[in-house]
């Protein structure tokens, strides 16, 4: 077949916006050439926007040659990129060396943001997309579904998605684009060329799932794995800046592909300065202040008659900040009251984000929950980027049902340090307090993906899994937990009714001793243990424990023992053993509250057994 002066050789693909072919040039030159796929209307306008563009850009993109009109249609011809895609190369090495990977980042968004310049956004960046030439320069192809992206440019390019059509790849394509392609603007193709970088360093997408209905929610969600959690060798400032472009909105990404080249070269520059600082710093150790003051200097200025300027006293210390630091000290000896008030006169000189979020933890510990609210609504106005303020923010509202808010919180708190454990963790508190206990399981899990020696992650991995009934994994949860952290009640607490459920009567009674032992003053801890021991028939203690649980807590309602009794009267009962029936009926009414449900149906059973 022949197109123009092209003698066409082979099929190199096809896709949604034509075929293209490799062919051969008058002069024996290899060449691609991209032919459109039917004739429609719509078909040919896309096309010529296509040729249009290629014609407008230079370094970085793949040529345009030549265009013309055959009678399969019209076609445009490019040179033969021989070096193979992107996503060739990822397939052979699903991990990319990191500074090759950051070159390629680099040399795709410079590229990119050369077309910004002129208006004009990609909407399809994919390692499908990224051709390497023979001597390996990266070069963006495939402008057929590329666009203008301001009303300006309305003259050279013609907007073809409708509101509401889905134009580009699943998986690179940011959440704005899946709602509406026409909304896509540069900072769509700064969160494409982040997902490439993050899928050359990690190994795998960042955003990825089973089914495309997954992979949208996914995708609206924000939800990916730290890259360094996967890639523990990716610098910090490298991992941070390809995080920030795949932020869930647009605001918070780069402005344009030349911001986020610019971020990546500028993370690499100073990516020596903090060894060249510690390295500085060890030799003056080394050598010591008489060494460092013995190497050769400038000679001293000539004396002259008039002394030289005094220098003025350095400023006084804030108060502020004998406030805040008596304030910590006061915390870590849980005197959390006096602490609070420390704080408070701090800010009182100085409003400070980091103090109003402490004093935000403290007030939750005294049960303060309004004040806890307004400190971090004040750290978050303070310091919008404050992503721990947002999460204990988003912690809070939870608690007081206010979904959305909270959620919206959490989603602001990710996107701002994803690799922050406590975001995470916040996030699954969160969830629980929404009774979401599958979604609280995945904060968790991440969690732990990111700090797997977190005893906090841990346990509320375990707790989201004990409230689904997963009671073995739940256990096990709780004790990576405890290998961390003997010393906090609520591991144990949570440990010991998980076990209870589970009929683990040992281990029950085993963690609500450890538990007693950590706060012998909390009625719950012997309740636990009374139920642990009913459970191995060692009713004595169960009732002395029971007695404890109800002399430090007289309102409670129906102790466990006392629905222990019910259910085994009810067992009993079942079996033809009518006094033993009534003998645990009746335990049940004296340990429970005369009008809890326990002892109503304790009664109503009594009553049919006495007939």
């Amino acid at each position: 077949m022949t197109l123009g002066r092209y003698q066409v050789t082979g099929t190199l693909g096809r896709g949604a916006s034509g075929t293209v072919y490799r062919a051969r040039g008058p002069s024996g030159e290899d060449v691609a050439i991209k032919v459109i796929v039917g004739a429609s209307p719509e078909a040919r306008t896309r096309f010529e926007r296509e040729r249009r563009l290629l014609a407008s850009l230079g370094e970085g993109f793949v040529p345009l040659l030549e265009a013309g009109e055959a009678p399969t249609g019209p076609y445009i011809v490019m040179p033969f990129v021989p070096g193979g895609t992107l996503r060739d190369r990822l397939l052979r090495e699903p991990r990319l060396p990191v500074d090759e990977a950051r070159s390629l980042g680099i040399r795709i968004a410079d590229a990119l943001g050369r077309a910004h310049e002129k208006r004009i956004v990609h909407r399809d960046l994919k390692p499908e997309n990224v051709l390497f030439t023979a001597e390996g320069e990266p070069l963006v192809a495939d402008l057929g579904l590329a666009k203008h992206f301001e009303r300006s440019a309305a003259d050279l390019s013609v907007t073809l998605s409708q509101h509401g059509e889905l134009r580009g790849t699943a998986g690179y394509m940011a959440r704005e684009q899946l709602a509406d392609a026409s909304a896509a603007d540069a900072r769509s193709d700064v969160f494409s060329v982040s997902a490439v970088a993050y899928e050359m360093l990690a190994g795998e997408p960042a955003f990825a799932a089973e089914t495309l209905v997954e992979l949208f929610q996914r995708l609206d969600r924000g939800v990916f794995a730290p890259l360094r959690s996967l890639r523990p060798d990716v610098p910090v400032e490298l991992a941070r800046a390809i995080e920030r472009g795949l932020s869930r909105r647009p605001e918070d990404r780069f402005a344009d592909g030349a911001a986020l080249a610019a971020a990546l070269r500028a993370r690499e520059r100073r990516s020596r300065a903090p060894l060249l600082l510690a390295v500085s710093l060890v030799v003056l150790g080394v050598l010591g202040v008489g060494s460092f003051f013995a190497w050769p200097r400038a000679a001293p200025p000539p004396a002259t008659s008039s002394p030289p300027p005094k220098a003025p006293p350095p400023p006084p210390p804030s108060p502020a900040l004998a406030h805040f630091a008596k304030a910590r000290a006061l915390a870590k000896e849980k005197n959390a009251q006096e602490a609070i008030a420390e704080f408070g006169a701090g800010l009182a000189f100085q409003p400070d984000a980091a103090a109003y979020v402490e004093r935000g933890v403290l007030e939750e510990v005294t049960g303060d929950a309004t004040g806890a609210l307004e400190d971090y609504g004040r750290a978050c106005e303070l310091d919008p980027k404050n992503a721990m303020a947002w999460s204990y923010h988003g912690t809070i509202l939870s608690r007081l049902g206010r979904n959305a808010e909270a959620l919206a919180d959490m989603e602001r708190a990710v996107a701002l340090d994803p690799g922050f454990t406590q975001v995470w963790i916040n996030g699954g508190n969160a969830e629980v307090w929404l009774q979401r206990f599958d979604e609280a399981e995945k904060w968790f899990a991440h969690a732990v993906e990111l700090d797997p020696g977190n005893a906090e992650a841990w346990y509320g991995r375990g707790s989201a899994r004990w409230r689904q009934k997963d009671l073995e994994r739940a256990l096990a949860d709780f004790d990576r937990a405890l290998a961390l952290d003997k010393e906090t009640p609520e591991y144990w607490i949570n440990s010991a009714a998980c076990a209870l459920d589970a009929e683990r009567w040992e281990r029950a009674a085993h963690d609500a001793s450890e538990a007693i032992r950590l706060a012998p003053r909390r009625a719950v801890v012997w309740e636990l243990r009374a139920g642990a021991e009913s459970g191995l028939g060692q009713l004595d203690a169960a009732i002395a424990d029971e007695e404890q649980a109800k002399t430090l807590d007289p309102h409670m309602e129906t102790t466990v023992l006392g629905m222990f009794f019910h259910r085994r009267g009810e067992q009993r009962a079942g079996k033809g053993d009518r006094e033993g029936a009534i003998s645990d009926l009746e335990r049940c009414i004296a340990l429970s509250k005369p009008g809890s449900s326990a002892a109503a149906e304790a009664r109503k059973k009594l009553s049919e057994l006495r007939r």
